[in-house]
């Protein structure tokens, strides 16, 4: 506290002689001056961009570790980990600036997080939400530009140790036409090789969504010489044809940012998506050149509408057993329908509506187009609300706990 001799008055940090002349004086806020130690490392925490850099790259070392050396224990400590770092953050920062802002909006989210967790114990749209509120601060196509460079470092790194031998596959895949395996596919030491092409989408993303040239160039160069080497080991061609759909989108995404016409049409795509999937499995079935080329998923999915009828909530006794064995329903709305059920999915479809919506109302096109780009990849995949797979289930709840996002309505 700045203290006055007889005679002195203090004013904007000058003190005022009897005579009328000043002496400046080095003052401090007095909040600052009163603010308490915690207090001082709580917004210490918050200001410094790279907590957030560290959050995003804890997310993505983890599923890195777990898919390279797996096991219940390195799971467990990976997700421990991850977990502490996002609750440091809400605890330190979101909770002392915003207070309860989100808590109702989080407790509702988080019983859906429950009813997704319930039928395959999945925490992903749990942790998700933790993330979408840990980053509360940093605008998502900023934390997609932080994952991009994270991931194409881990990639890189992935890629040189596999290369000398120091991981390697688990297992040998097979691409069959006719019973005749017709060539290998390689998993560069991930669990399996369709999920490869998922750990290289975060670079994709970014270069759809960045805003600087210099990144955007360096994304794109990156994102497509790993999609050309992820398909050349993994023969994943719905990552390849996805990977292309996507730099596509990066091309010419200022068509749908300048025509609201263009813009709105993206809305469209959780409506087209659902019907293509229904589509291809009463009629995609009979023809067989079509199934072949989809590995012989509308045939599955054909067995299973003709056999099950999607249950209000949760899988089928068949279903839950056919997952147990390791297997699953390679399309997110069949995987929606059959496994959690109508309701679920209609809230997620509703999710996905308002999402898109928001995006085109409110000027974030570019993450319209990554949410697009997601459905179609999921046309072939269920990975989409995979925590760690995807960013997609971080930017459902984007409009949400988003700062910038809901200082714009």
């Amino acid at each position: 506290m700045q203290h006055l001799y007889h005679g002195q008055e203090s004013v904007a940090g000058q003190v005022l002689q009897r005579d009328g002349s000043s002496m400046q004086v080095d003052t401090l806020p007095q909040e600052d001056f009163y603010r308490s130690p915690s207090s001082k490392l709580r917004i210490f925490l918050g200001n410094i961009r790279g907590i957030d850099a560290l959050i995003i790259f804890a997310v993505i070392a983890a599923r890195y570790f777990i898919q390279d050396i797996g096991g219940t224990l390195i799971t467990a400590c990976c997700m421990c980990f991850v977990l502490l770092a996002i609750m440091a953050k809400i605890i330190c920062y979101v909770l002392p600036v915003y207070g309860f802002r989100f808590i109702g909006r989080a407790i509702l989210i988080f019983l859906l997080g429950i009813a997704y967790f319930m039928p395959l114990h999945q925490i992903d749209l749990i942790m998700a939400m933790l993330l979408a509120i840990a980053l509360c601060d940093m605008t998502v196509e900023d934390s997609f530009e932080y994952a991009g460079y994270v991931s194409s470092v881990l990639f890189a790194i992935q890629l040189s140790l596999y290369k000398f031998g120091l991981i390697v596959d688990k297992m040998q895949w097979d691409r069959y036409d006719e019973d005749i395996a017709v060539s290998a596919r390689r998993a560069i030491g991930f669990g399996h090789p369709n999920f490869v092409g998922l750990f290289v989408f975060p670079v994709l993303v970014a270069f759809l969504v960045s805003k600087r040239k210099t990144s955007r160039i360096y994304f794109g160069v990156i994102g497509l010489a790993y999609a050309y080497i992820t398909y050349k080991y993994t023969d994943s061609r719905t990552f390849f044809y996805t990977a292309i759909v996507i730099l596509f989108f990066g091309l010419i995404r200022d068509v749908f940012a300048n025509s609201l016409f263009c813009a709105k049409c993206l809305i469209l795509a959780v409506p087209v998506t659902v019907g293509a999937t229904f589509a291809l499995a009463i009629w995609g079935n009979s023809n067989y050149s079509l199934s072949l080329l989809l590995s012989g998923r509308p045939y599955l999915w054909n067995r299973i509408i003709s056999r099950e009828m999607p249950r209000l909530y949760g899988p089928t006794g068949s279903i839950k057993a056919y997952y147990q064995q390791g297997k699953s329903i390679d399309n997110i709305w069949m995987h929606l329908f059959y496994v959690y059920g109508i309701l679920i999915t209609l809230i997620i479809i509703v999710l996905l509506c308002y999402f898109l919506n928001k995006c085109v109302s409110n000027g974030h096109v570019y993450l319209a187009l990554v949410a697009v780009a997601y459905l179609i990849y999921g046309l072939m995949e269920h990975h989409l609300f995979d925590y760690g797979y995807s960013v997609f289930p971080i930017i459902l709840f984007a409009p949400f706990f988003n700062s910038s996002w809901l200082k714009e309505d």
